[in-house]
């Protein structure tokens, strides 16, 4: 389903269970109820993952060096309902006064990650966000080099991937209120059961499943956005 389709099936109680970005699921269980009963170990370049992050950047030898460079300045993402790929780089934007949307000279929705990085090495649009990772995937496919990007804000930690932002947790997979308790615990006991070499694992391409993560980070994002149940009335 489209993620816009989601929410009026919760609503409508036509779901017992849903999987949406970390994002969508606090306004969602704001609005309609329900909990997360386990957070997604990614999979990614051979990492497990239950934590991502988003990526600010532009291309190599730009003079956009600092965040603050990024006013007046051509800016796309995949969309503004993607958490990784917009709002978490939204959130560490209008930390400095700037808000992509009106006060960039473009502000483009571009669909994917991969059309976001196109579009910027190609010159077409000065500074891009995506999810973390997306840099590291296209490099190993071998479509760029990282000498090709200069990534904004760069954050120096542990994590194994770029990145421009704090961490929030991965995708929850999330039980709607009315869904029968007994249902809820046999579903959460198989999925924290997967191993990550699992056909449903690989399938999925994850590692499996944790415990619920604390989203109360990205409830906290969604206040200071004013954005969706969070808005202020």
């Amino acid at each position: 389903m489209k993620f816009d389709a989601v929410p009026l099936m919760l609503k409508n109680n036509k779901v017992d269970f849903f999987l949406v970005n970390s994002s969508m699921f606090c306004n969602m269980k704001k609005q309609y109820g329900g909990k997360a009963i386990a957070t997604l170990k990614n999979a990614r370049q051979g990492k497990s993952l239950t934590t991502f992050s988003g990526v600010l950047f532009t291309k190599s030898g730009s003079k956009i060096t600092e965040l603050q460079d990024i006013k007046g300045k051509s800016f796309g993402c995949v969309k503004k309902s993607s958490f990784g790929g917009y709002q978490m780089a939204l959130n560490e934007l209008l930390k400095y006064g700037i808000n992509p949307e009106t006060d960039c000279s473009m502000f483009k929705e571009l669909g994917t990650h991969d059309k976001v990085i196109e579009m910027v090495l190609k010159g077409v649009i000065e500074v891009g966000t995506v999810r973390s990772d997306t840099i590291e995937r296209l490099i190993a496919e071998g479509k760029y080099k990282l000498e090709d990007f200069y990534i904004i804000n760069l954050q120096n930690s542990k994590f194994p991937f770029v990145r421009s932002t704090d961490l929030y947790p991965e995708w929850p997979f999330a039980a709607s209120q009315n869904t029968d308790s007994a249902v809820t615990e046999k579903i959460t006991k198989a999925l924290l059961a997967m191993k990550s070499d699992s056909p449903a694992a690989k399938a999925g391409k994850n590692h499996g499943w944790t415990t619920p993560l604390d989203y109360s980070g990205v409830e906290a994002l969604l206040v200071s956005l004013n954005i969706g149940a969070f808005a202020s009335n």
